[in-house]
């Protein structure tokens, strides 16, 4: 399906690499620790890999937890600090394209409970977004403490409370119906 993929938003964003291994991704190194922002703990790198479409490559993504996890429900429901990263590789994204993408990936992974619990702050995403080229980078992190943030080309877009909505941002990739069932196995380390 078309609507599936492009997802969007996060980004590397005043990530402080530290001195570590990097994995190489279609030409993009990926740390395999970084610190978050106002977060004195690195994160690790959990997997990564590129989400593509109609054989076209959309970006790259990253999930960074505090420790290498396989398991879906646990990565999902531990209140510790991590982050999706993506690296833009398409030539252009719009921030209704992006926004679109998040509202049907989330459609496609939660129940209609769930979708309504969320949907004030799903909206207010859309605020936050805006166009992105080739080599932007998008982050979407969590700290238990401050709850969501919306990183791009590291500025910060926006905060939202609490740990429901990443919860439910995680499921785009992690979902049971994710956005690329490839790159959800990759973010696992499973690929």
């Amino acid at each position: 399906m078309m609507r599936k993929g492009f997802l969007l938003l996060p980004v590397l964003c005043c990530l402080a690499v530290m001195p570590a291994k990097a994995r190489e991704i279609a030409g993009i190194r990926l740390p395999e620790r970084v610190h978050l922002p106002n977060h004195d703990a690195p994160l690790v790198l959990n997997g990564a890999g590129v989400l593509s479409q109609f054989f076209q490559d959309i970006y790259i993504g990253a999930l960074y937890l505090r420790q290498r996890d396989k398991k879906v429900s646990s990565i999902i429901s531990k209140a510790e600090p991590k982050c999706i990263v993506m690296h833009v590789l398409r030539d252009r994204l719009e921030a209704d394209t992006l926004h679109n993408s998040m509202l049907n990936n989330l459609e496609d992974n939660l129940s209609v409970d769930e979708q309504e619990d969320i949907a004030a702050e799903a909206e207010r995403v859309k605020h936050f977004l805006r166009d992105v080229k080739k080599g932007d980078v998008i982050r979407i992190d969590f700290l238990p403490q401050v709850g969501t943030r919306l990183w791009i080309n590291d500025s910060l877009q926006g905060e939202i409370a609490g740990e429901t909505f990443y919860q439910a941002m995680l499921k785009i990739w992690l979902g049971d119906d994710p956005a690329d069932w490839g790159l959800k196995l990759a973010l696992l380390g499973k690929k």
